[in-house]
C-alpha cells in the first residue's frame, strides 16, 4: 500500500504538465488528463486490493 502511495504522488507530479490550458468550458467534457488520473487511480486502488486479498490468503493458509 505505501508503495502505491509514492506511486500515486509521482504520477499527480506528472500530471501537472500535462495540457495546463486544457479546461473543461462548462460542456460537460471531462479532460483527458483528469480521466487517465482518474483511470490510474483505480487502477492502484485494485492493485491494492488485489494484493491485500492475496496476503490475507497466505495468512489463512499459515494458521
Amino acid at each position: 500500500m505505501l508503495g502505491a502511495c509514492s506511486q500515486s504522488a509521482e504520477d499527480d507530479n506528472a500530471d501537472e504538465t500535462v495540457a495546463p490550458t486544457q479546461q473543461s468550458s462548462g460542456t460537460g467534457v471531462i479532460p483527458k488528463h483528469q480521466i487517465d488520473t482518474l483511470n490510474r487511480a483505480r487502477s492502484l486502488d485494485a492493485q491494492a486490493m488485489e494484493a491485500d486479498e492475496k496476503r490475507r490468503k497466505q495468512l489463512e493458509a499459515m494458521q
